[in-house]
């Protein structure tokens, strides 16, 4: 496996250094297998290169999108929970939590752009 990923990331197909190249196809060879291993995996094999900051890159138009973006995300979760109270249902719960992460990635967005 590993001999694999060697010859896999020394191959020059785009932008990307020979390390993240490495991480990326060690990544999608582990996920065939188990997503969550793949997962950590990628983390302790990408070192914290990026330190999970986001340069932020001041832009008024897109931080006004985006904050639009967060605020719709965090109404039409408010509206599904109103609605969840009197209508049980497994996929609308569903839909609410990926509404909530929905609306925390925006909120990235918008502190990105800030």
């Amino acid at each position: 496996m590993f001999g694999g990923l060697e010859l896999a990331a020394g191959v020059q197909t785009s932008n990307l250094g020979k390390a993240d190249r490495y991480v990326m196809a060690f990544t999608a060879g582990v996920a065939l297998w188990n997503m969550g291993a793949a997962y950590v995996g990628g983390l302790v094999n990408s070192g914290g290169r990026l330190g999970g900051k986001i340069r932020r890159a001041p832009n008024p138009a897109a931080y006004r999108r985006a904050l639009h973006w967060h605020k719709t995300a965090k109404n039409v979760r408010a509206q599904g929970a109103t609605f969840l109270r009197k209508h049980r249902s497994e996929d609308l719960e569903t839909a609410l939590k990926a509404l909530e992460i929905a609306a925390g990635s925006f909120k990235e967005v918008t502190e990105h752009y800030e």
